[in-house]
């Protein structure tokens, strides 16, 4: 009698036994979920490492590449004299340069970089139309009655961009900023397009500077 007492005794466990079990696996868990909530941040964080590093690489490649081959074409002024095909300003920029083969049928484009608002926020659009050096021309009437393109988007959630144009012979780096002018203008071509981007809630971009081909 007193051995089958003894057993029922020391079968289970003591309330002291099952609070210690119950406050360890507490912590187990706090600690689990605490490292899967890191882990989930870190990839998070990693993914938009990646997609802001895949944005950046897109819209520089586009800009470095396209505007790198606008072309110097000189036209003539409704007002009399010539003027560059090439203008721009601390927010735009508007060159001509050639449209691939597969849109369109490809041929001169005029292409324009330009900031536009949507809602609270800017965003950097191009505009494509087709390219008319004179209107009165006989040979720029099917291009001016060519449907235009719809404005691409290029980049949302801009803070600010500026562009900058080189002028002289000098060298081309950002840090002699005597060589860099707000606007253009002028008769022919800049040596180099400068271009500083500055995303809404992200650091600035690297500045990117473009050497024009014609002008290598």
């Amino acid at each position: 009698m007193a051995t089958a007492d003894k057993r029922r005794n020391c079968a289970g466990f003591t309330l002291i036994e099952v609070l210690i079990a119950t406050t360890l696996l507490g912590v187990m868990m706090l600690l689990l979920f605490g490292s899967l909530r890191i882990g989930v941040t870190s990839w998070d964080s990693g993914e938009d490492t990646m997609a802001r590093a895949g944005r950046l690489f897109l819209v520089e490649n586009f800009l470095r590449n396209h505007i790198g081959s606008a072309l110097p074409l000189v036209e003539m002024e409704q007002v009399g004299g010539v003027a560059v095909s090439l203008r721009g300003g601390e927010d735009w920029l508007e060159y001509v340069s050639t449209m691939p083969p597969q849109i369109r049928k490809g041929g001169l484009y005029r292409f324009r970089l330009y900031v536009a608002g949507n809602g609270r926020h800017n965003d950097l659009k191009v505009a494509m139309r087709p390219y008319v050096a004179n209107p009165n021309a006989l040979l720029n009437r099917a291009a001016e009655a060519a449907e235009p393109i719809e404005d691409v988007v290029l980049l949302e959630n801009l803070d600010r961009i500026k562009f900058s144009y080189h002028r002289g012979n000098t060298p081309i780096a950002a840090s002699f900023q005597s060589t860099w002018v707000p606007e253009w203008q002028q008769s022919q071509l800049p040596q180099a397009i400068q271009v500083q981007i500055e995303p809404e809630h992200e650091k600035p971009w690297p500045t990117l500077v473009i050497a024009l081909r014609t002008q290598r």
